[in-house]
């Protein structure tokens, strides 16, 4: 049977990667502004928000399909795997081509783009192959909730993981790095499940959805400093 493929959600992960390269972009840039000034923080953080978002639509996209599956494609990690390593190495070896400070290039850093899996040199790489390979068994407690216990079940993760640590600063529930973590993709694919699971009792379309529960964790993510933004 031929493979339909959701054009409509095709788009909104073009549309997730674009976000996140625009974000890196920006954001590692060097642009020159005054930190006290508040267009620095506007110029910088918004298109970081954008990425977050991203990330976050991505993962969603990735839960929805994920969520009705059972099985582990081992393959598909050793392809992320490779190329993820084959770019690693590829900018190590033209960053000492290139080279032009001595200093950036220590025994730290070579390890890491060696090892980037490991070392979690690419965050969303490591958090991704992580998740991967424990979403059979997030699934069979998304097919064990009933929607009642569902809802409480997200209620319970959002607060715990996002409204109280951005309120109140309480590092211990940060996931270790906040959005930077395989702790934070597992909420989030616990909202694709979610989403997945009741599509046919949510009246709102599915896209629009996924948009929403994209932006609502960033509002509440204390990565964003929104402090600096007023």
């Amino acid at each position: 049977m031929k493979k339909v493929r959701e054009s409509n959600i095709e788009l909104l992960r073009v549309l997730s990667m674009f976000m996140i390269i625009f974000s890196h972009v920006i954001w590692e840039g060097n642009f020159t502004y005054p930190r006290n000034v508040a267009m620095h923080n506007v110029v910088t953080q918004i298109p970081w928000l954008f990425g977050q978002i991203g990330v976050i639509a991505f993962t969603l996209i990735s839960a929805y399909f994920l969520s009705k599956s059972s099985k582990v494609k081992i393959n598909g990690i050793l392809n992320i795997g490779k190329v993820t390593w084959s770019w690693s190495i590829i900018i190590l070896i033209s960053a000492w081509v290139f080279r032009k400070n001595l200093d950036v290039l220590n025994l730290k850093l070579t390890i890491k783009s060696i090892f980037p899996i490991l070392m979690g040199t690419y965050w969303y790489v490591t958090a991704y192959i992580a998740l991967y390979l424990i979403f059979p068994y997030l699934n069979i407690v998304i097919n064990k909730l009933d929607k009642s216990e569902y809802n409480k079940f997200l209620l319970v993760l959002i607060v715990i993981f996002s409204i109280v640590p951005t309120f109140t600063g309480a590092s211990s529930l940060n996931s270790t790095n906040a959005t930077s973590s395989v702790f934070s993709l597992i909420v989030v694919y616990f909202i694709g499940g979610y989403i997945r699971k009741y599509e046919d009792d949510i009246k709102v379309p599915i896209r629009r959805l996924i948009v929403i529960f994209s932006i609502i964790p960033v509002f509440i993510d204390n990565n964003i400093d929104i402090i600096k933004l007023c």
